[in-house]
């Protein structure tokens, strides 16, 4: 049976509660991360968890100076923690059932020794059951609030071109340079009216 220490990351960065929330961002950024552990300042025990949408939503939501706001302030408090010996199914029924995408391992004196995340678990698992456990996180999300589906309005990333105005199969060829519209596009081994077919 896999263990949560099989698959957890353990080049982990983590922020003091007693930092701002700017600092924070600026070390999700220089780090490419989403995810913090939020460590008391003295002991270096976990107190919370923040998020990239934490600095969002919570930051927004009342107004506040990231400069001037402690972590503390907007961390999410009592986060989902595992020990690393304790089974990788732990870890995905905490995960379904509390619908969180990351579980920080802790060792014997609650400091922070790494994370599983869903993704972990999805690489490290068989890919039946992985699915099923990002099933069950995903179903939990689904069920949430949604916007009535006449007001979801789609936008074509292209605009589309008036009537009559489609370029030319030459121009797009020479506009684009895809192989669909070039007549020199290979399409196989040998050559016939500018174009080369491969056998089979």
């Amino acid at each position: 049976m896999k263990k949560c220490q099989d698959v957890m990351r353990i080049d982990l960065k983590v922020v003091s509660s007693a930092a701002t929330a700017f600092e924070a961002a600026r070390t999700m950024r220089d780090n490419s991360v989403g995810f913090l552990p939020v460590c008391d300042p003295e002991t270096g025990r976990l107190v919370g968890v923040i998020t990239d949408r934490d600095l969002v939503t919570r930051m927004s939501a009342n107004d506040l100076r990231p400069s001037e706001t402690r972590v503390a302030e907007i961390a999410t408090r009592a986060p989902a923690v595992c020990r690393s010996a304790d089974s990788l199914t732990t870890a995905e029924k905490m995960m379904m059932s509390l619908d969180i995408s990351r579980v920080v391992i802790v060792d014997e004196d609650a400091h922070p020794v790494g994370v599983v995340s869903l993704t972990d678990i999805i690489m490290g698992r068989r890919a039946r059951r992985a699915l099923r456990t990002a099933r069950g996180v995903l179903e939990r999300e689904a069920a949430g609030p949604q916007p009535p589906i006449e007001s979801i309005v789609l936008t074509p990333s292209d605009p589309i071109p008036p009537q009559g105005s489609e370029p030319s199969g030459e121009e797009f060829s020479r506009e684009s340079g895809t192989a669909m519209s070039r007549r020199d596009a290979i399409i196989g081994g040998r050559e016939t009216s500018g174009m080369k077919e491969f056998p089979h």
